[in-house]
């Protein structure tokens, strides 16, 4: 047998070691592959539906805001009364907390939302 030939055997026993652990390997691959894609469409689904709880976690939590708004405008309408009451008996009137105006209700959303903490006490 020529080297020639000699070598061109042990090309083609690579070339058939090659093509079996590309058969073996293949399916592992594969495998690990759709693992993955598994696992990235269970977090996404699971991370898709706690962004829908957030959100409405964040409307329960604005209704809430508008109904202690609410309890504020008629809290504050009764110390109106009350002070136009002491002023009709001659009292000096008392100073009525401040309340935004419709139109600046969301500045003050964004400002309270925007300062520290410790301001909001």
């Amino acid at each position: 047998m020529s080297s020639v030939q000699s070598y061109e055997r042990i090309l083609q026993e690579l070339r058939d070691i090659r093509i079996q652990l590309e058969e073996r390997v293949r399916p592992v691959a594969q495998y690990a592959v759709q693992a993955e894609v598994e696992r990235l469409l269970a977090l996404f689904e699971q991370r898709k539906h706690r962004l829908r709880d957030c959100l409405a976690e964040i409307d329960r939590e604005l209704l809430g805001c508008r109904d202690h708004l609410a309890e504020y405008n008629d809290i504050r309408a009764e110390l109106a009364a009350a002070n136009e009451r002491l002023t009709s008996l001659g009292a000096q009137p008392l100073t009525l907390p401040e309340f935004p105006s419709p139109r600046s209700l969301m500045e003050m959303i964004v400002q309270r939302l925007q300062a520290p903490c410790d301001e909001k006490v």
